[in-house]
């Protein structure tokens, strides 16, 4: 990774645009959709007809975690900024950002379980011998 030294993070938006599957499109718009932006309510075709997009794009919540990692850019040990700052341009979202900083990373996390709970149950080593065999023979040498 980069790490650049930033002092400073600013969410101009503590949401993103997502398109989830064409079900959940018109769930999520509904309940996410809002009267002062018409767009969020209203699917759109994409521009390409045999286009594998979604018709529609929602704006949803980031989680805490992704707030969090963002957030984590400011500020780092060893470089020119040390201790960062983090705010919202808005102040109605400086309550989110709020909760998912004070939250517990543990308990915030998604439902789903994370790689060290989920038991293996395969593994396998790539590439084959087969596949190996396949790309020395490839070779001019």
């Amino acid at each position: 990774g980069i790490n650049l030294n930033i002092r400073r993070v600013v969410f101009m938006a503590v949401t993103k645009w997502t398109s989830p599957s064409a079900a959940e499109t018109l769930a999520q718009a509904a309940l996410a959709g809002s009267p002062d932006d018409p767009d969020s309510l209203t699917p759109s075709a994409p521009d390409d007809p045999n286009s594998t997009e979604h018709f529609a794009k929602v704006r949803v919540q980031l989680s805490p975690a992704q707030l969090r990692q963002i957030a984590g850019r400011a500020g780092r040990f060893g470089s020119e900024h040390p201790v960062g700052y983090v705010t919202t341009f808005y102040h109605s979202d400086h309550r989110v950002l709020s909760a998912a900083l004070a939250a517990d990373p543990a308990v915030s996390a998604s439902s789903s379980p994370t790689p060290s709970e989920t038991p293996i149950t395969t593994a396998g080593i790539m590439p084959t011998a087969d596949e190996l065999a396949h790309f020395g023979g490839l070779s001019d040498a």
